[in-house]
């Protein structure tokens, strides 16, 4: 997907590879999870919680 866009991949690339990152990828810091929880829904329950 990304070799049609050669800068972006290169860019990622440069992200990957950067020390400060790669210590964090490979430390205990780092939990592998999904961003929401399996009852989240798109859009809510429409209602307003405060």
């Amino acid at each position: 997907v990304l070799d049609e866009f050669p800068t972006l991949k290169d860019y990622i690339e440069r992200i990957r590879n950067l020390p400060v990152l790669q210590a964090y990828l490979k430390s205990s810091s780092n939990v592998r999870c999904p961003f929401a929880d399996p009852f989240a829904n798109f859009g809510g329950n429409g209602k307003i919680t405060e």
